[in-house]
């Protein structure tokens, strides 16, 4: 916490008075960081509203996308290793549960008929959770990707794991 109040110029004492200690604000950083990240996914498909499911889909993967080339600082609470930290692996899985509900709510309309929802729920977790660790090996290096060969792939993906539950359109 010294080195944090150091390079923030804040004392101790003003720190202790705004975070109980480190993982407190580790969450405060990490809740601001889901919000952005949330309304960067939203702000994408609210931009492509009258598109096709896919087209949305592609466009909320190039704005995240964009936003771990763009903000690595940001998009290591999310896509990084979180040393240790229960508060914020806690936060990843609750930002995760969240955008798997914001997926099932975006595709509502074009589920299937006769698709099992808890299944379906499955397969994003899958496919959400799978992100996320591709995006930390191409943060890492381990993917050399360009961000636009990145989003072509993970839409393959993406068309593959929908196939049986969504009407995709082109």
């Amino acid at each position: 916490m010294r080195g944090v109040c150091a390079h923030t110029g804040l004392t101790d004492r003003y720190f202790y008075e705004n975070f109980a200690d480190r993982d407190a604000l580790l969450v405060a950083v990490g809740e601001m960081v889901r919000d952005q990240t949330l309304a960067t996914i939203l702000a994408a498909v609210a931009a492509h509203e009258d598109e096709s499911p896919r087209d949305r889909l592609r466009a909320a993967l190039e704005a995240i996308v964009e936003f771990v080339a763009n903000d690595p600082g940001n998009a290591q609470i999310f896509f990084g290793d979180h040393g240790g930290s229960e508060a914020l692996e806690s936060l990843r899985r609750t930002v995760i549960d969240s955008v798997v509900d914001l997926f099932v709510e975006l595709s509502r309309p074009q589920l299937l008929p006769g698709v099992d929802e808890t299944e379906y729920r499955l397969v994003l977790l899958v496919g959400i959770g799978g992100f996320v660790e591709t995006t930390v090996a191409w943060r890492s290096g381990t993917l050399d990707l360009t961000a636009d060969r990145m989003v072509d792939t993970l839409m393959g993906i993406a068309d593959r794991l929908a196939l049986t539950y969504v009407s995709l359109g082109s």
